[in-house]
């Protein structure tokens, strides 16, 4: 889980959701959301710092899982989505069974029926596994068949890609992109 998140557009008082998707895993000759991390309820516990307080990691709605796509796979953009919570905010029964497979998860549709409205906030990173490794405690599909640890790596790096991070990405990098997503999300979006 993020270490830190910051926010210049969040105020005390409030709470807000939390939402981050890859777009592109692939399934069945497509390319689908798998939902990584959704949790509500946070907080900035005082007008002295833009630090988000976030529940417990046992309290997300979907615990956090770290960018980990499959290996010689195309550079994965993972999206990061700031909401203002809504007074008496529930997933609907619907989505539960999402929320354990987390593949194939609608953003959109999730908005739309918990009436969460436009996103304060939001930026994306994208990854590309270039290491040969596969992050095992994640539910992103699995490596190409025949593929092993010792994969040749593809001959795009991911800092081919604009917006791209390293091939290992740390919550330290996450949390601060995320912090910049949020402030930058809000002057274009005022702009």
């Amino acid at each position: 889980m993020p270490e830190e998140i910051t926010t210049p557009v969040w105020t005390t008082g409030g709470r807000a959701v939390i939402m981050m998707v890859d777009t592109d895993v692939p399934r069945n000759g497509t390319r689908v959301q798998l939902l990584h991390w959704l949790t509500a309820n946070v907080t900035l516990p005082s007008t002295d710092t833009q630090i988000l307080q976030l529940p417990p990691p046992a309290a997300a709605a979907a615990s956090y899982l770290q960018p980990s796509p499959p290996v010689d796979d195309i550079p994965h953009k993972y999206t990061v989505l700031l909401f203002a919570q809504p007074k008496n905010f529930t997933i609907p029964a619907r989505f539960n069974s999402l929320l354990q497979t987390r593949v194939g998860w609608d953003s959109s549709a999730f908005v739309n029926a918990t009436g969460l409205g436009p996103a304060l906030a939001a930026n994306w990173i994208r990854v590309q596994n270039v290491s040969g490794q596969v992050d095992p405690t994640t539910t992103t599909t699995s490596a190409a068949p025949g593929a092993t640890g010792n994969a040749t790596k593809p001959s795009v790096k991911p800092s081919d890609y604009p917006g791209s991070s390293s091939a290992a990405v740390v919550s330290r990098t996450w949390a601060a992109g995320l912090g910049t997503l949020l402030g930058a999300s809000l002057l274009g979006f005022l702009l």
